[in-house]
């Protein structure tokens, strides 16, 4: 994770991992996803619009998550969070930091 150790507890403290979207998008979809925090959320409830409004709060503003997944079936996600997610930083994302990881 590229969230600083604030936003982490805020999150925890928060229970924001029972209606984060992206958590919930990647039980059911296998592609990575674009997000911007300043998308249209509502469809998802109010605890969404609420951990969106928050995370940009902090000053994030999207990202590029990228599925995971074990020989055992299992799943996670690696969320690539931006502070200002132009073409350019998902770009950046795509070529750089996540190309790393995989």
């Amino acid at each position: 994770m590229n969230e600083s150790q604030e936003w982490i507890q805020r999150y925890l403290e928060m229970g924001y991992h029972d209606f984060d979207p992206l958590l919930m998008y990647y039980a059911n979809n296998n592609l990575p996803l674009i997000w911007k925090a300043d998308d249209d959320w509502s469809k998802m409830g109010d605890g969404t619009a609420e951990l969106m409004r928050d995370m940009r709060n902090y000053g994030y503003a999207g990202g590029l998550c990228i599925p995971l997944f074990s020989a055992q079936n299992t799943r996670g996600l690696v969320n690539l969070i931006s502070r200002d997610p132009s073409h350019e930083d998902i770009h950046d994302a795509l070529e750089g930091r996540a190309a790393q990881m995989l």
